[in-house]
């Protein structure tokens, strides 16, 4: 911290230094540059340019003690810059007459290196323009200055950056299928627009940790599928032959890397989108909606360097000032004339390939983009309260040869490459992978000060770009700046990849709070360094938000490859010290004197809170008070509100074979649209649109892309806000996931870890009639999840409820009420093992389901399901679509093939056949059937998807109309045609029209968007329909009945004008009066009705519903109504209900037995281990459903318990039986006194014992058996192990601080320091514990009669001692626990004979005499008392002690055996316990199974020195306080000839 002091002093001593005058030269927007101006106030100059050159003339004539600070001060108002503003050494101020360019007081200067466009207006038919741009398209001339035309990279309108022309959306983005190095070309999908006349079209490619921009020359199509890219010579040479990032794209490879083009007329297909053609010297510009010609103000850069300070080694500038200045419009070619391949962190290479060198196995060489403001060969240079924004590349850079240059309290938003960049990085002649040490220091970039600013936006173009870079430099200080998220990495110091020493040191990253990293690209830190650093640090940065993949899926392992500090390549001499991040942390290759200590997640609130701006600096973050980067908005209102048909994505992408809902997210009363799906290693997309009225939609996330999709929506806690369920397949992988709402709209994604199997199908529903919505998948095999909500609304539950035949393959569910039993049936659609299944399984209210075969056709797969009372009856009817047994591909309708059957429900759990529609073969999809009262006269109509096989494979989605009775009649509705569909129906403007989201294959679909080759479709397609759909009435008469702690809502019907009374759907809220908290969300606006999801009531045709199992408490309900449209009414006026259902007394002891009890015994509920000693307390895990207690002692003293087993104990049998001192779990179920002990895998010698036990009594205890535990009976103890999938169940959760890994049920490292109870972590796998602690020495107090011990009746207490038998060891084989001094003193693996406990402490050479040596470890906390000390030893040889504190006993003795040490206590306090050599007289000592024991109380008298003869070597035998002879007189209170004597 040394450098921080000297930027103090600097600051000071400007400060300090005696002015005695200041020179004030004023420059305006209105003012004049005219010669006889002298830049007063009021004559100010009109350009930055022309005052420098005054001040100049003015240091020509005066000294500085004359001139005094010379402040050029700028009144607002912006200054357009015609070329770069240079200043030199003649331009350099001293100390004490600096130069400061200033903002005039509340003022606001701008220098701008922009130029103004105008004369718009709407564009002719212009040629390459996609069809759907024709007519909304404004045209304008290139702005021309010097008479050539402005070439720029960037275009911002009102302040806001436009998106250039690309296929580039919401980071949904086709995969690279294959590369030819050989060639240089790139295998691509077959882009979806004609391109082969696109001029200056460019590829980019996010690799990895880089953005690569490749100009392409050719495209060529191989097929219908795929087109081969050629590239310019300059970048392609270089791309294809450098060695790193690995340019991903092998056939078939899910980790191939993703890509976009830009650039082209061909691609301006959305609003804010632009494209300047370079030959027509014509700007093209998609307005957004609202704008007009003459409210628009647009701007683009010509500048690519806005300020240039240089000097040179030995005529520096110096003591410049930059205060309250905006620097903003800068643009980089370089991209556009030579391509853009990148090393790293923005500095794009010359010139790279693979070659092994002294340091590396590639070399490269590299140059540094150019920079909005550049310092090269300054000293005493600052940026104070400056705005850096709109930047087409680096924002500020220090390039060589400066020092003490200072950027505080600045602002950097909007800025397409790095907000900062400093130091050496290379150049053509400089290879990277070398150290930096030039001959002359002066060019050294030393002493650079970056406090105290907020980066926003940064490197929003060139993703691989970061917020601050440094290469080789030194002193460099990053600290207390704000920085929020960074693509990549946000601070990157260090250069070179090596471990030699070199220029760099004394850097230091500190206090920084970095928001957001990893945004887009992969293998980063938010923090990052490189190469030895002598004198180092990073300490208390706060680091939060990572990228992630789910929500940006541009790279295939994000999550394995971000790391909150990353120490790369030779990084070595940082101390890394007290920074709060989540713990993931990379030190690659580093050296050996780096440390690191506390950071992670255990650091405390204050170091925290301390990171980021500090006070004085925090308002600067309102400087951004818009978006710097125009969200993608997809659908333009002003565009859709007269279409028919949107491309709701993009007009580039669809997706077939996954899902679509129609949910309200932000609670505006708008449906939005959720979205996912795709295939294999082509196209997948998958986000969130928002509804923004009259058509309009604006993306605002992706969610992960995964295959065969299918969506579930509803809120799932409670809190007034649509969640979603996912399920699908993410490559091969099957993925399940959570989506909860975050209540803005967003969607946080949770992938279920143990659902990894199960896919792909999903739902919400209360499962088992207790009011709380359950989520569940059912998947290939057999297998199904479902997720039962805890009353508590801390966890969920996971059951397998489904019995089902096995062998399922993709299957396809639904879920409603089909009895009218007032519970959630399923039907489930599947292929199977030797053959088809379709069918339902009733639920008998708590959640049991009962199969039954119900009159369908069964069919498998290429089907799918829908339900609706079709006739008015009150019953739920059925569409069922897929193949037969037996039919294959080419089965026609005539052949019985491809047909979708329409099922009548009898009344009595069973159907009868009514239709058959045909042809649609629907494959492997969510929804291509649904029903939906389209035309709005009450009846449910039919919409289907499918390929029609007997006219050529055709596409098709029809509409089939109800005429009230059940019977459907197709519609001259006209669609477009999809195959492996998904269908979604919902009012997306409120006007009372059923709109449909339409996605899919639109193979042999001709005329839709002029495409008639494959084709994924994402529309939305409008209803036309004259009539309006008119809200239904809410039902009335309203009534409770309470039984207990379960309840019947009753209501009688609703009405409505248009659906039948029997065929409307209810839909009820449960909310808890004493709490607030609705358990049954409606997914409805409670105030207004309007329903906030496409589907039925969650009460289905019933007038009425039962719920069980609910907590004592007050509640509130209501119900309405719900048409065939999916309208919903008002709510009736709300209804009460009390349950005052008591505890049995059983309960009551159950639930006092949970805490109560604990906390009366002396234990303390804790939430963290930090500071709790794990090897001397005992947890407690405690489940108040059970009641089941588990007592947990670090049973090993390495705070390790990994790879684990539990075994059972009979009722009743003891436990500490055979325990030998090692204490495992030991866990009590209250209502059965079960007890469990865990011990080491590890050590498989050392097992409890019983009897009794076999596989048949196992049974006996099935009931705590988790269907996946593992067991098995050790035929030589009879003992039965159950591995930890028991556990798992029952529900442990901890977090690991260090590491941010949340720690359970399960893990190795759970006790590590660090550890927390992850008690703001709520699992759905998990049931949870509350987490108490006690000393161990209390809990055994409490668990043992210590008042009975005696010598002939000691009490064990080994379990006080770390290790005892010493079958745990670290690397150099000490033993874990205990200390260890002195060479040699080694666990040894194996039996010491006579002894039962495998691996002992082996002391052994080949000849001469052990030299002094000890192993001890504390004992703490014993009570006041006498002990018993013993260990098993060979000792041939005097010369070995075992001891307890100051008192020993000579181990040597015959053969192998026992010895003990008698001790006491005399107060309580804590025991040094051990074995030492000291002069021992052999080469050969071996010792085990050292053990304590409890003897007795003592009291005063008999530890009283002065009751106590001091005496000298005696012959005398030997006696314990006991009156027993011993063997050898021992150091402490002996008997000699009757009387206590201490021997010493």
């Amino acid at each position: 911290m040394k450098k921080i002091l000297v930027l103090v002093a600097f600051a000071i001593s400007l400060g300090c230094v005696a002015q005695t005058n200041i020179t004030e030269v004023w420059v305006s927007p209105s003012g004049t540059d005219v010669s006889n101006v002298t830049g007063s106030k009021d004559t100010p100059f009109a350009t930055l340019e022309q005052a420098l050159l005054y001040v100049r003339q003015l240091r020509q004539q005066k000294s500085p003690e004359e001139l005094g600070e010379v402040h050029i001060v700028l009144r607002g108002g912006v200054y357009k810059l015609g070329h770069t503003l240079c200043l030199e050494a003649a331009d350099a101020g001293t100390l004490l007459s600096p130069t400061i360019i200033e903002a005039a007081q509340g003022e606001s200067p701008v220098l701008s290196g922009g130029v103004d466009v105008g004369g718009w207006q709407d564009a002719d038919d212009v040629t390459g323009l996609p069809e759907v741009a024709q007519g909304h398209v404004w045209q304008a001339p290139t702005p021309v200055v010097d008479g050539k035309p402005v070439e720029f990279r960037q275009m911002w309108v009102n302040g806001v950056k436009m998106r250039r022309a690309s296929t580039f959306d919401d980071m949904s983005m086709p995969q690279i299928i294959s590369v030819d190095k050989n060639a240089k070309t790139l295998a691509v999908p077959r882009p979806l627009m004609d391109l082969s006349k696109a001029k200056h079209l460019e590829l980019n490619i996010p690799q990895d940790w880089v953005v690569n921009v490749m100009r392409v020359t050719g495209i060529k199509h191989k097929d219908d599928f795929s087109s081969v890219l050629s590239f310019e010579s300059k970048e392609a040479d270089i791309e294809f032959k450098r060695p790193y990032p690995i340019l991903r794209a092998d056939y078939g490879s899910h980790s191939n890397h993703r890509f976009f083009f830009s650039n082209a007329i061909e691609l301006l297909n959305r609003p804010q989108e632009w494209y300047n053609d370079k030959d027509g010297s014509t700007l093209y510009y998609w307005p957004r909606n609202g704008e007009t010609y003459d409210g628009v103000e647009a701007v683009v850069p010509r500048l690519e360097t806005l300020v240039n300070i240089s000097g040179s080694l030995d005529n520096l500038v110096s003591d410049i000032h930059f205060r309250g200045i905006t620097f903003e419009h800068t643009t980089w070619m370089r991209p556009s004339t030579d391509g853009h391949v990148e090393l790293q962190a923005g500095q794009y290479l010359f010139d790279a390939w693979s070659e092994n060198t002294a340091t590396a196995n590639n070399v490269a060489w590299v140059g540094r983009p150019a920079a909005g403001v550049s310092v090269q060969y300054a000293r005493n240079v600052s940026f104070e309260g400056c705005h850096f924004r709109h930047m087409g590349s680096t924002a500020l850079d220090f390039v060589s040869g400066t020092r003490n240059m200072t950027v505080n309290g600045c602002v950097f938003s909007d800025i397409a490459g790095s907000g900062v960049s400093g130091g050496f990085f290379g150049d053509e002649t400089f290879e990277v992978h070398q150290a930096y040490n030039p001959e002359d220091m002066r060019v050294v970039c030393d002493s650079i000060y970056v406090t105290n600013n907020y980066m926003v936006q940064v490197a929003n173009e060139d993703w691989g770009c970061v917020g601050v870079g440094i290469g080789y430099a030194s002193n460099v200080n990053i600290l207390h700046n704000e920085i929020v998220g960074a693509p990549y990495s946000a601070i990157s110091v260090g250069w070179g990849w090596i471990s030699t020493k070199n220029i760099m040191h004394d850097n230091h990253i500190n206090y920084n709070h970095i928001n957001g990293f990893a945004v887009h690209l992969r293998d980063c830190g938010a923090i990052y360094t490189l190469s030895p650093q002598p004198n180092s640090s990073i300490i208390g940065n706060c680091i939060e938000k990572p990228g992630d993949p789910e929500h940006c899926p541009l790279m295939w392992d994000m999550k394995t490859a971000q790391f909150d500090i990353y120490t790369d390549e030779g990084t070595d001499y940082y101390k890394v010290t007290d920074n709060w991040c989540l713990g993931n942390f990379s030190m690659n290759k580093n050296g050996s004197h780096n440390t690191w200590t506390n950071n992670g997640m255990n650091v405390s609130d204050a170091i925290r809170e301390k990171a980021g701006l500090e006070e004085a600096y925090k308002e600067i973050v309102h400087k951004v008070a818009v978006a710097t980067y125009a969200p993608v908005d997809s659908i333009g209102d002003r565009v859709n509100a007269n279409r028919d048909q949107i491309d709701y994505i993009s007009q580039n992408d669809g997706f077939k074979l996954g899902d679509a809902v129609a949910v309200d997210l932000n609670n505006d009363n708008l449906c939005d649209i959720v979205y996912s799906g795709g295939e294999g290693n082509q196209t997948r997309v998958g986000g969130v649109r928002i509804n923004t009225g009259n058509y309009g939609f604006v993306a605002t996330q992706a969610i992960t892309n995964a295959n065969m999709c299918s969506l579930a929506a509803g809120d799932l806690n409670g809190d007034g806000h649509i969640d979603v369920v996912q399920a699908g397949f993410d490559f091969w992988d099957a993925y399940n996931a959570v989506l909860m709402n975050d209540g803005s709209g967003r969607l946080i994604a949770e992938a279920l870890s143990d659902g990894a199997s199960i896919a792909p199908a999903c739902g919400i529903a209360d499962i088992n009639n207790d009011a709380l919505p359950d989520y569940f998948f059912v998947g290939n095999g057999s297998r199904n999840a479902f997720y039962m909500q805890k009353a508590s609304r801390d966890g969920y539950d996971k059951k397998t409820k489904l019995t089902l035949p096995g062998g399922f393959n993709e299957p396809n569910i639904m879920y409603a009420d089909f009895d009218n039993s007032q519970s959630v049936d399923i039907c489930l659609l599947s292929d199977k093992s030797g053959g088809v299944y379709t069918r339902i399984h009733y639920n008998e209210g708590t959640g049991v389901f009962t199969e039954k075969s119900v009159g369908f056709k069964e069919k498998g797969t290429r089907g799918g399901m829908a339900y609706a009372d079709v006739n008015g009856d009150g019953w739920l009817d059925v569409a069922i679509g897929g193949e037969l047994v037996g039919e294959i591909w080419s089965t026609t309708a005539a052949e019985g093939g491809k047909t979708v059957s329409l099922y009548l429900n009898k009344g009595d759990g069973t159907f009868t056949l009514a239709q058959e529609f045909s042809e649609y073969m629907q494959d492997n999809v969510s929804h291509p059937i649904r029903f939906c009262d389209w035309n709005n006269d009450g009846h449910s109509d039919l919409i289907l998807a499918g390929w029609n096989m007997s006219q050529g494979n055709i596409a098709q989605v029809d509409v089939y109309l109800n005429d009230g009775a059940g019977k459907f009649t197709k519609s001259n509705v006209d669609l477009p045609g999809v195959s492996e569909s998904s269908l979604e129906l919902a009012d997306f403007t409120g006007e009372g029209r059923n709109d449909i989201l339409i996605s899919g294959n639109a193979n042999g679909t001709l005329g839709f968007h002029g495409y008639n080759v494959d084709r994924r479709l994402a529309v939305l397609c409008k209803n036309k329909t004259e009539r309006v759909n008119t809200s239904p009435l809410p039902p009335t008469e309203l009534s409770a009945e309470v039984d207990g702690n379960s309840v019947v809502l009753n209501w009688n019907s609703g009405s409505d004008a248009e659906t039948p009374v029997k065929s409307l759907s209810y839909n009820y809220y449960l909310r808890n009066l004493d709490t607030g908290q609705y358990l049954m969300f409606p997914n409805s606006d409670i105030a207004t009705g309007v329903r906030r999801v496409t589907s039925m009531g969650n009460a289905w045709l019933n007038l009425g519903w039962t719920l069980n199992c609910l907590p004592r408490g007050n509640y509130a309900w209501s119900v309405q109504s719900v048409d065939a449209g999916y309208a919903g009414s008002a709510f009736a006026a709300e209804q009460t209900f009390t349950i005052t259902d008591e505890l049995t007394e059983e309960e009551e002891e159950v639930e006092a037995s949970v805490d109560k009890k604990l906390l009366e015994a002396g234990w303390t509920l804790v939430e963290t281990f930090s500071g709790v000693d794990c090897a001397d307390n005992y947890f407690a895990f405690l489940d108040a459903e059970t009641g089941m207690t588990v007592i947990a002692q670090n049973a090993v003293g390495d705070k390790n318990w990994g790879n684990t087993y539990a075994m059972y104990y009979a009722n009743g049998v003891d436990p500490n039986t055979n325990i030998s001192g090692v204490f495992g779990l030991d866990a009590f179920d209250v209502t059965s006194d079960m007890k469990v002990i865990i011990t080491p895998l590890s050590d498989p010698n050392r097992h409890f014992r019983t009897e009794g036990w076999n596989h048949t009594l196992w049974q006996t205890y099935s009931d705590v058996h988790k269907e996946g535990d593992s067991y098995g009976v050790d035929g030589n103890r009879n003992i039965a192990m159950v591995y930890p999938e028991l556990f798992r169940d029952r529900g442990w959760a901890l977090k690991n601080k260090t590491t941010n890994a949340y720690l359970g049920p399960w893990v190795s490292g759970a006790f590590e320091d660090g550890a927390e109870f992850a008690a703001d972590k709520r699992d759905a796998n998990v049931t949870y514990f509350d987490i108490y602690t006690i000393p161990r020495v209390q809990y055994l107090q409490q668990l043992n009669d210590w008042s009975s011990a005696t010598y002939d009746n000691p009490l064990e207490i080994t379990q006080l001692i770390t290790n005892p038998s010493f079958g745990r060891y670290d690397e150099s084989r000490h033993p874990i626990g205990w200390i260890v001094e002195g060479e040699g003193m080694v666990e040894q693996q194996g039996y010491l004979p006579g002894c039962e406990y495998y691996a002992y402490m082996n002391n052994w050479q080949n000849s001469g005499k052990l030299s002094n040596r000890s192993v001890s470890q504390t004992v703490k906390n014993l009570p006041k008392g006498k002990y018993r000390l013993t260990v098993y030893s060979l000792c041939p040889a005097e010369g070995a002690f075992l001891f307890a504190n100051d008192q020993n006993v000579d181990l040597k003795h015959e053969g192998n055996a026992d010895v003990s040490l008698d001790f006491v206590m005399p107060e309580d306090g804590d025991a040094v316990i051990g074995v030492r050599l000291q002069n021992y007289q052999s080469n050969n000592f071996k010792f085990d199974n050292i053990r304590l024991y409890y003897v007795g109380p003592c009291d005063d008298e008999e530890v009283s020195v002065d009751n106590v003869v001091r005496s000298p070597k005696t012959d005398n035998a030997i006696y314990d306080l006991q009156g027993r002879k011993q063997q050898d007189k021992r150091r402490g209170i002996n008997i000699v000839d009757g009387t206590k004597v201490l021997v010493r």
